[in-house]
């Protein structure tokens, strides 16, 4: 088999398995154009996603001009950094029109922020125009991630840009969800880097915006332990910048009126309205609000955790072996994936926490495309129905479920391993 042959079988294996691994540059005699057209569907390159990047902005562009927008918290948010720039720094204190202030305070300044931009928060659609930029910086990012772990052919990319409800969340509804999760993936793609400690600061500051980021918390620990060669004194010192940025952005707060900081910001047993719950409406109100309830999806968010550390974390990443963007990425994305599952509740605005990760997850797996696409659908549907009711959590709850175990399923690991080039970071 010439070498032609040879490119040819494995550009049509990549195909059919949905694998995006590193091709070769085709030979100089593959000159047919379905050949060519094959490899250049198969192979990321920065003009196209930069022309996918700018369509992505026009398209926001024209949802703000075309769609009305919709009032949910940002009057909320205004009126909660009102009172911060007024002068207060109680928590107990600082409240909007849909209740307390429960953010920390990188949502404060960052608001804060937009408050003046904005004119006090009364120029709306000047804050749409910002939550478009970031869109297409988040995306950006998220298409850096996955060139870097090689896992999607290029007609995959569209899959990150196909979201009505994130569109929505971002240019139409103004949440903090999306400027935690674009903190986030930046920390990621620093992480693949190899830049551990910036990494470690931008996932701390995407954690001062909303705390949804800590679902990945347990992953980045393992993580950084890898990267500092099993160090317990290295992980400590990342560690220590998550929590230094901390302490430096909050300390406004912590030095005035602590407890009421510490109790608001991050109130981990905070009760949802169950109206407004989209994973648990086949579940009474009485048990969807009781603290056995709680304590019950916390055991189980536990226990598929502690699996995924011991089967299939550490499997993945053997001690003393270079950490790819591939392993990197997988033991984020599917560390979060329970902490979602098993989330007391969600909301409409939290689908902006982990859409991007779900095509990743699919693509790590065997499964044929047609079930890969079909649950990204399924998962988009569920989330644009409305209000929740039974029939849609169950879905969801399946939906979920399904791409778990497909994910975990997923047992060779050298398939995520093979992905992009090593990210040690030890001298990060």
């Amino acid at each position: 088999m010439d070498d032609k042959q040879m490119w040819l079988v494995r550009l049509m294996t990549d195909a059919k398995t949905g694998d995006r691994q590193e091709l070769p540059r085709p030979p100089w005699r593959l000159q047919h154009w379905r050949q060519l057209l094959a490899y250049h569907a198969n192979t990321p390159n920065t003009p196209t996603l930069a022309l996918l990047l700018l369509a992505e902005l026009l398209f926001c562009l024209l949802i703000i001009w075309k769609v009305p927008y919709t009032e949910i918290d940002w009057r909320a948010y205004m009126e909660e950094v009102e009172g911060y720039l007024k002068g207060d720094t109680n928590y107990y204190n600082l409240k909007g029109g849909t209740g307390p202030l429960v953010y920390p305070a990188g949502f404060v300044y960052i608001y804060s922020l937009l408050y003046y931009v904005c004119d006090s928060g009364t120029n709306v659609q000047r804050g749409q125009y910002i939550f478009a930029v970031l869109y297409v910086i988040n995306l950006a990012l998220v298409f850096d991630l996955y060139s870097r772990s090689k896992k999607l052919p290029v007609w995959g990319f569209l899959l990150l840009c196909a979201s009505r409800r994130v569109h929505s969340l971002f240019v139409l509804r103004l949440f903090n969800d999306p400027v935690a999760v674009l903190l986030f993936h930046a920390s990621a793609s620093l992480a693949c880097r190899g830049k551990w400690r910036l990494s470690c600061l931008l996932f701390s500051m995407g954690v001062s915006v909303k705390m949804n980021i800590l679902l990945y918390a347990p992953g980045l620990l393992f993580l950084l332990w890898r990267a500092s060669g099993e160090s317990v004194v290295g992980t400590v010192g990342y560690l220590s910048i998550c929590a230094g940025f901390q302490l430096l952005v909050g300390c406004h707060f912590l030095v005035t009126h602590p407890i009421a900081y510490m109790h608001r910001s991050f109130e981990l047993g905070r009760v949802f309205m169950y109206k407004w719950s989209v994973n648990w409406q086949f579940v009474p109100e009485w048990v969807f609000v009781s603290k056995g309830f709680a304590l019950l999806l916390l055991g189980l968010h536990l226990a598929v955790l502690w699996l995924l550390f011991r089967r299939y974390w550490t499997r993945m990443s053997p001690a003393g072996r270079p950490l790819t963007p591939g392993v990197i990425l997988w033991v984020l994305y599917s560390c979060q994936l329970p902490g979602i599952i098993f989330a007391r509740s969600l909301h409409y605005q939290f689908y902006s926490w982990y859409f991007y990760t779900v095509p990743y997850l699919l693509w790590c797996g065997p499964q044929p495309l047609s079930v890969r696409v079909g649950l990204l659908v399924c998962l988009e549907w569920v989330w644009n129905l409305y209000p929740p009711h039974m029939a849609v959590s169950l879905l969801m709850l399946a939906t979920h479920i399904a791409i778990l175990a497909l994910c975990v399923l997923a047992t060779d690991a050298g398939a995520v391993r093979e992905g992009g080039t090593a990210a040690t970071g030890k001298t990060e």
